[in-house]
């Protein structure tokens, strides 16, 4: 077999031009002394005409200036660095993986620097596509189907994150659970698809009274929950009422009859020194509902049952 020497320039120069990679070479005035074809390719020339150019020659001024930043400060620190770098094309984005590494002499003096880039566009949009398609499922797995509040899951995760705050810092959190009265009357008298409308018209009075930091989330059935970080009793309840006052006020109608609805509250609240859990809190909070609704319904008791004027 008839060997062939490894110092044979057309084998690197056939191994460069067949890569998909772009390769080329800089000098330390950031002036291009040769590329392989793919690299010639993007840029419309052929390899030999690259010789003596800079990227103000092929690229805009913004752009051609962060490459000759790049340039300057791999020479400086003489480290090679991975880059990921993005443009427009065509109208579209490109996104390229960019390495450039400092090249030395025996001396170990840096005399230019070795570029590689490869474009990582499809890869991008596949693990953007992934994490979107991620975030739904989450979503989903997060989210009442019905009303698009939290669920009953969802709420316990934040509770339980609520808790560990409290319970390291300090501060105060309440939680009121709302019941819709007589739920089973507008089921059973005006159908199921009212009861649903109903449900989804309560869910979005509690959203749109609640503040931006409170949590909201349909427990099951017509049971609603609040979780109010950093706030003690009274401010709870003074919620609990607008929420209230707001639903009492709602007119849902049906063959030109007004339905009417009204929601009972009750509430519970955690100091972080107390030794509260999602599971007491909710008890709590579902004793003093139940305690409302007793008391006549479409009003708010705390879970000391201590009355409350409506």
């Amino acid at each position: 077999m008839r060997e062939v020497p490894i110092e044979n320039k057309n084998i690197y120069r056939t191994l460069l031009d067949n890569i998909p990679q772009r390769v080329f070479f800089k000098d330390m005035d950031s002036v291009y002394h040769s590329c392989n074809k793919p690299f010639a390719q993007d840029l419309g020339i052929t390899p030999e005409e690259i010789v003596g150019k800079t990227d103000f020659d092929f690229l805009p001024s913004e752009l051609a200036h962060k490459y000759l930043e790049d340039d300057r400060r791999i020479i400086e620190t003489g480290k090679p660095e991975e880059i990921e770098k993005k443009y427009i094309k065509n109208g579209k984005e490109i996104v390229v993986q960019l390495l450039l590494i400092p090249l030395r002499d025996e001396y170990e003096v840096i005399f230019g620097i070795l570029g590689v880039y490869w474009d990582v566009t499809a890869r991008k949009c596949a693990e953007k596509e992934l994490q979107e398609a991620n975030r739904r499922l989450q979503e989903m797995a997060d989210t009442d189907t019905l009303t698009g509040l939290s669920n009953r899951r969802r709420f316990f995760e934040d509770l339980e994150q609520e808790l560990l705050r409290i319970q390291r810092y300090g501060g105060a959190l309440s939680l009121a659970m709302f019941d819709v009265d007589h739920f089973k009357g507008i089921n059973d008298i005006y159908g199921h698809q009212l009861g649903d409308a109903t449900l989804v018209e309560i869910a979005s009075i509690m959203k749109a009274t609640a503040r931006g930091t409170d949590f909201v989330a349909r427990l099951s059935g017509d049971e609603f929950i609040i979780l109010m970080p950093n706030t003690e009793i009274v401010g709870a309840v003074d919620a609990a009422k607008r929420v209230l006052k707001k639903i009492a006020l709602t007119r849902i109608t049906r063959n030109n009859r007004v339905i009417p609805v009204t929601v009972s509250g009750g509430i519970s609240v955690s100091h972080g020194n107390d030794g509260s859990t999602a599971a007491s809190l909710i008890h709590l909070a579902d004793r003093a509902l139940y305690a409302a609704k007793l008391s006549g319904r479409n009003r708010v008791k705390a879970a000391n049952f201590t009355p409350i004027n409506k």
